[in-house]
């Protein structure tokens, strides 16, 4: 056990869940610090623009930069370590690319190394490693398919050129002739579109199994795949399906946080593996709300003093982001859901906003186009 140590919160990208990290440590008296990515991040519209102790003056990564960060802090509040949290794709990749550099200061990296990261994290691995356990996968193209919709995945996370790749759904002749016009289709694998559910699986795959688990129905999410707006709790992580990707996991020796999506058509039919991602996720705050210890299991893995928790009352009935509903995410894709359904549940929906609440009222009203609320 190391008692005094500290977590360092890069900001600026993925802020629904970094928020959510800030709600659980000041919650539960752990020390953090954050790095905002510039003065217009979306930190400072929420009370813990107080956490932050670097300011960015530049986007580019750096491991001299961390080791200053790590260095500074240490000497200013006398800590034995820091973690830095592993809150973006983009930071992990990086993390892991320069773990030695940047793990010569006080620091943790709580990631696995870089060929099992890189293998849980790019689509056409994890397909692969998934397909060798016997789970089920979409059914696979070897060229680009004459009959839509299907999805065209990147075969890794970025290009050669360091352009990331997103997947792209083509559901019309118009999506197929910009994704060949646009795009190296060579970068890119093919596979079947599945419609129906989605679940995600989220794991805290502990060093000494330790495990916690949730899962989460998705019911509305922004356009080509982009982020889930609404989604309620589902008992998928008890099944024994869930349980073999666990095994899978473990077998590769995987540790850390993780979130896998699986699609299903039949409730009762396969459920097809979609992507990974051994990182934060955007909903985070619905599994905290829940009472899932996902951070403490991960910050007493490496050392840190944090007490296991009580049994959770029930918790929120559903995760809602409404800041997620813009003009950029239309049109909002529906999963076993309906946009009746929606407007008749929104007035229980609204209050359960992850944004709506005290501490970032004024990222809400931000995010809702409307002015910060000023007491005369």
């Amino acid at each position: 056990m190391i008692h005094n140590q500290a977590v360092l919160v890069i900001s600026g990208y993925n802020i629904r869940a970094v928020i959510a990290f800030c709600r659980w440590a000041t919650a539960h008296r752990v020390q953090y610090h954050i790095v905002a990515q510039s003065s217009t991040d979306p930190i400072f519209a929420t009370d813990y623009k107080d956490r932050v102790a670097v300011r960015r003056d530049s986007l580019n990564l750096c491991p001299a930069e961390f080791r200053s960060w790590i260095g500074e802090l240490c000497d200013q509040h006398g800590y034995d370590r820091i973690l830095i949290l592993p809150s973006t794709e983009f930071l992990n990749r990086f993390l892991v690319e320069h773990r030695d550099a940047i793990e010569a200061e006080d620091c943790v990296i709580p990631l696995v190394d870089k060929r099992l990261y890189h293998t849980i994290s790019d689509k056409q691995s994890f397909t692969a490693l998934c397909d060798s356990y016997g789970l089920d996968i979409p059914e696979e193209f070897a060229d680009i398919p004459e009959q839509l919709p299907f999805v065209a995945k990147p075969r890794v996370y970025s290009s050669a050129n360091g352009k990331q790749r997103v997947p792209l759904l083509v559901h019309t002749p118009h999506d197929l002739e910009r994704l060949c016009r646009e795009e190296d289709t060579e970068e890119y694998f093919f596979q079947q579109f599945i419609s129906g559910g989605s679940q995600y699986l989220l794991a805290y795959v502990g060093r000494n199994g330790n495990d916690v688990l949730f899962s989460q129905e998705n019911l509305m999410q922004q356009a080509h795949g982009g982020s889930v707006v609404l989604a309620k709790a589902s008992g998928f992580h008890q099944s024994s399906i869930a349980g073999r990707y666990i095994e899978m996991l473990r077998g590769q020796e995987f540790f850390g946080l993780v979130m896998v999506e699986v699609r299903f058509e039949e409730r009762h039919g396969p459920y097809y593996v979609i992507e990974a991602n051994p990182r934060l996720w955007g909903p985070l705050q619905f599994a905290i709300d829940n009472g899932i210890d996902f951070f403490g299991a991960m910050l007493r893995d490496h050392g840190f003093d944090v007490s296991q928790p009580a049994a959770a009352a029930r918790g929120a009935s559903h995760y809602f982001w409404s800041g997620g509903i813009t003009h950029a995410s239309q049109p909002i894709a529906f999963h076993n859901y309906s946009a009746v359904e929606f407007v008749n549940e929104f007035s229980l929906l609204r209050p359960q906003d992850i944004f709506f609440r005290a501490d970032t009222l004024d990222l809400f009203l931000e995010e809702s186009k409307m002015e910060p609320i000023r007491e005369s």
